[in-house]
């Protein structure tokens, strides 16, 4: 967490006022530049990116649209009840935890915009990513908005 927060700050971009394709920006950077150490091979998906949008009511802002910079990372399990076990094949020891980067957004200027995400598996694609991202309609539409909130956190799922 506080790694990704360092990284954005570096680059000189303050969560709650820079432009949310600049933010998107510095999490997908953070993802192709930095390797985090332990997890599993890349060829397995150990370490993912996704770009995520929406409304939910579990969200904790639920009545605003959210934007979620997620790097998704696996390490080997431990012997904890919470680790994964059996019920994820073929990774049946792989503990996963998501490093968000969640931006809220003013939900009126996002209602025609349906819930959705994008995954992306391998940092040797994202510049590809990258110019797909900057042309997706919820960051064109970000552009005319300020943020309402926003959020660095890490979880195990």
């Amino acid at each position: 967490k506080f790694a990704l927060e360092a990284f954005i700050a570096g680059k000189g971009i303050e969560l709650r006022t820079s432009p949310l394709v600049d933010i998107c920006g510095a999490c997908l950077d953070f993802y192709a530049q930095v390797r985090v150490d332990g997890t599993v091979p890349l060829d397995e998906d150990g370490d993912m990116f996704l770009f995520q949008w929406g409304r939910s009511q579990y969200d904790k802002r639920p009545g605003d649209f959210h934007v979620d910079f997620v790097r998704q990372f696996g390490v080997p399990a431990t012997d904890d009840e919470d680790s994964q076990g059996d019920m994820c094949p073929p990774y049946e020891d792989v503990d996963y935890y998501q490093l968000h980067c969640t931006i809220w957004m003013p939900a009126r200027p996002f209602s025609s915009i349906a819930n959705g995400h994008c995954w992306l598996y391998r940092p040797a694609q994202a510049a590809d990513f990258r110019t797909s991202m900057t042309s997706h309609p919820v960051l064109v539409q970000a552009r005319d908005h300020q943020q309402t909130a926003s959020e660095i956190a890490i979880e195990k799922v």
